[in-house]
């Protein structure tokens, strides 16, 4: 991956967070089994780390299948959705 600067790395990002799964190479993505992640490093650098090793962050490989994430600009945590998920799904059974 070339060296961008810090505009042109979020111009890109955001490019590549919305593309269609459709139009993703899967030749161009990673095995998730190959990306390591070394905890030890600042989260800054485990970001850079990730996209370095995939091209996109957004998506890769899980077994030959092409995976894609997004997140949605809610404002909510992914700890605050899944305790919302579960108390839906418990508090029915205890009433």
């Amino acid at each position: 991956m070339e060296q961008l600067n810090y505009e042109d790395m979020q111009r890109h990002l955001a490019e590549l967070s919305g593309m269609d799964v459709k139009d993703i190479d899967p030749e161009s993505l990673k095995e998730i089994k190959d990306i390591t992640i070394d905890h030890k490093l600042p989260v800054e650098e485990r970001v850079l780390s990730v996209i370095r090793q995939t091209g996109n962050p957004y998506a890769y490989l899980d077994n030959g299948t092409v995976i894609k994430i997004s997140f949605a600009d809610s404002g909510k945590t992914l700890q605050s959705c899944m305790e919302d998920y579960l108390i839906s799904e418990i508090l029915p059974d205890l009433k």
